[in-house]
């Protein structure tokens, strides 16, 4: 099993940027400013059970230094993991939502780095995606509160799409050899992305159709037109990853897909009918195709 850090791994090497800068202002170092962001995030999660409001604004004012000032990608990571970890208490017991947003800015940050600098921080770079993979899979997963929201999902689609990203670029090796057996290496292929997202695609759609049970009569419509977009997102992510029509999870999305468009138009409330909550169809309006 993937050990999921809460601080940077002590045993990674560390990318530093040659080209930082070395004044923040007239008097003031960056390397000051530095320093004063990593006693910031020590303090701040020493907090973080007591107070992890508190806690979470000190460490996200610390991972925003280090990507304005810093230059250690290891101490970038440092500050982003200590962000999600608040994040997590924040958002226990469900998966943090929010962390997705942190992760994604520090590989931003570590992207910009490269380019000016010329040269990849490898081994942070993998740090986050797989920080990424972890987390889309407990975004995925069913809690004690029940089944997983689609703003949960939504957020688990956004995590593989930039782990693919990422894959343009390098190698994903979830799992690597200690004596340089590539045999023995697991790979994070194309091809397995695109899978998850067609199941991320067809949760969500059954996400729209439950919602849709108990909705009144006026939204109902929307959440199927909703859950048939899901549906035919599945459908592309798995031609994508080279099924066939013979494919048998293909042909049973498309059936899906062909009974909620033969399905009825449900008849419209009365008049007087209270204000339904917002439709499905926003969140499926923020999946990209």
């Amino acid at each position: 099993r993937r050990k999921v850090w809460t601080t940077w791994p002590p045993q990674m090497s560390r990318t530093v940027s040659d080209t930082a800068s070395a004044k923040v202002g007239i008097d003031v170092s960056a390397d000051a400013v530095l320093e004063v962001a990593a006693r910031l995030r020590v303090e701040a999660l020493k907090k973080v059970d007591d107070d992890p409001t508190a806690a979470m604004l000190a460490t996200r004012q610390s991972f925003q230094l280090q990507q304005q000032y810093g230059h250690d990608a290891g101490e970038l990571c440092a500050a982003c993991a200590a962000v999600c970890r608040v994040q997590r208490r924040l958002a226990a017991p469900r998966a943090p939502a929010a962390a997705v947003d942190t992760l994604c800015s520090a590989l931003d940050t570590l992207d910009a780095w490269a380019a000016r600098d010329g040269r990849d921080a490898g081994a942070e770079v993998d740090f986050l995606w797989r920080e990424l993979w972890g987390l889309s899979r407990s975004l995925c997963a069913a809690d004690q509160i029940g089944a997983p929201t689609l703003e949960a999902l939504r957020a688990a689609d956004r995590c593989l799409e930039r782990i693919a990203a990422v894959g343009l670029r390098r190698p994903l090796l979830i799992e690597t050899s200690s004596l340089g057996d590539r045999d023995n290496e697991v790979r994070l292929t194309a091809e397995e992305i695109l899978f998850q997202q067609a199941d991320i695609a067809q949760r969500s759609a059954d996400a729209c159709i439950t919602q849709s049970n108990s909705a009144p009569a006026e939204m109902r419509q929307r959440d199927r037109e909703a859950a048939t977009f899901f549906l035919n997102r599945a459908v592309r992510k798995i031609k994508l990853a080279g099924a066939t029509e013979r494919d048998p999870v293909l042909r049973d999305i498309r059936a899906r897909i062909e009974a909620l468009e033969a399905a009825p138009v449900p008849a419209p409330a009365a008049a007087s009918a209270a204000p339904a909550a917002a439709p499905a169809a926003a969140t499926a309006a923020a999946f990209a195709p």
